[in-house]
């Protein structure tokens, strides 16, 4: 068993929860779904495709076939990601989206569920800008781990992995038994997990560092589980995390108003972005894509004037799910105001 093996496969199970609290159902079987050797499979035109993780979005707008979403997960230190893994989502969303001829079907047939499937490929060392411009051209999500407010994801899956194997000779059995519980525990399903994890010292072998394994666990599903991060759509085949500093503020806004009008600022010099409503209640950060900074970076004596026209369009709605009684999802906007933004300018400069 290596590191890397381990890395990916904890990677995958974070990755299916940080869906699961944005709205999608964690699809595991179904009519065009099966498990196999390699995992779990889609059924395409041409054959099936394994895929990460699927999820299906728990809201269907009229007029539309349930949406449905590939992840994908790839774990690399150094080498960022490059166009041939986008081409393959382009190949597998084609095959999977074309799976259907009613010419020869008979009722039961025409009466099958259909989905409009989409690919989000999350890579923890970033992707190659011919990638991002590949991706971008074919509607492929690309979710960067590698710096900006996702980036814990990747610290955390990386220090648990080198806790353990740096601790102890793992197999592949011992770790696909660590992985059991490590999901179970993502997923909520133990209240108390440490108990868990100390049921682990046997098969580990050793229990001392164990407060630390449960420490890093701690971090991940805290952050993950409590939805502390918001996967947001804006005009873009791109995808931004929006990090509250104060999550129960931020919700108790939604509560009062799921569809915001709000300022968005740039701090040029650690390049967050910053999101505030009229009433200040609340303080969002996120980081802009690469393809994104690059745009905004190519004349930079007109940098102010290129940052609000982004904000005028890329940037003018942001669509994300939240979780406002903590059980049913609502779909959440926040549009961009100009004269908010600019009076806000004003307000924070002086």
């Amino acid at each position: 068993m290596y590191k890397s093996q381990a890395r990916g496969q904890l990677l995958e199970i974070v990755l299916e929860k940080l869906i699961e609290v944005n709205g999608y159902k964690v699809i595991n079987e179904g009519e065009d779904v099966e498990e196999q050797n390699n995992g779990l499979n889609v059924r395409g035109r041409g054959g099936f495709h394994q895929c990460d993780s699927l999820g299906e979005f728990k809201i269907t707008p009229p007029f539309m076939y349930p949406l449905r979403l590939f992840v994908e997960a790839k774990f690399y230190e150094k080498e960022k990601v490059g166009i041939e893994k986008v081409r393959m989502g382009i190949g597998i969303l084609q095959d999977v989206n074309t799976n259907y001829s009613t010419c020869d079907m008979d009722y039961n047939q025409l009466n099958l569920t259909r989905y409009d499937y989409h690919y989000a490929l999350f890579s923890t060392s970033g992707f190659t800008f011919p990638a991002q411009r590949m991706a971008l051209a074919h509607k492929i999500g690309l979710i960067d781990l590698s710096n900006g407010q996702l980036s814990f994801i990747k610290s955390l899956i990386r220090d648990i992995v080198n806790l353990l194997f740096d601790n102890v000779n793992i197999s592949e059995g011992v770790f696909n038994q660590f992985k059991k519980i490590f999901k179970n525990i993502i997923n909520n399903h133990f209240e108390d997990y440490s108990c868990k994890l100390y049921e682990m010292s046997r098969l580990l072998e050793d229990s001392y560092f164990l407060s630390d394994l449960e420490r890093l666990i701690n971090d991940l599903v805290n952050q993950i589980q409590n939805q502390s991060i918001y996967l947001a759509s804006i005009r873009s085949s791109q995808i931004i995390a929006l990090i509250p500093k104060n999550n129960e503020d931020f919700k108790l806004s939604l509560k009062r108003n799921p569809h915001q009008s709000v300022s968005i600022n740039w701090e040029d010099h650690n390049g967050d972005w910053i999101v505030r409503p009229e009433d200040q209640s609340y303080e969002l950060i996120f980081k802009l894509p690469e393809l994104l900074v690059r745009e905004l970076s190519q004349n930079l004596e007109n940098i102010e004037a290129n940052s609000m026209a982004m904000k005028e369009s890329v940037l003018a709605t942001m669509s994300f799910v939240a979780y406002l009684d903590n059980q049913n999802p609502t779909l959440c906007t926040l549009k961009f105001d100009k004269e908010m933004t600019l009076g806000n300018i004003n307000r924070f400069n002086t």
